[in-house]
């Protein structure tokens, strides 16, 4: 399935767009190799704005990681 990404996405651009700190821009540092993920917030508009290679707490590997960002608002 889906899973709850989409929602849990939506409450927070829509918490990000309309507080009193509204942020410009989102950032996300998103492992290379969960492609599914890479492949989501590229489809949400999200531009990847370079890679870096750090260690995943989870599993200790040395991974790439994409850095994203999205504009959320002028």
């Amino acid at each position: 399935g889906k899973g709850y990404a989409p929602e849990i996405h939506a409450h927070l651009v829509e918490s990000l767009t309309t507080g009193a700190m509204r942020p410009p821009y989102i950032f996300l540092k998103v492992w290379r190799d969960n492609d599914r993920a890479a492949w989501l917030y590229d489809e949400w508009e999200y531009k990847t704005l370079d890679e870096e290679v750090a260690t995943r707490s989870t599993d200790g590997k040395e991974l790439p990681r994409l850095l994203m960002v999205l504009k959320v608002r002028d």
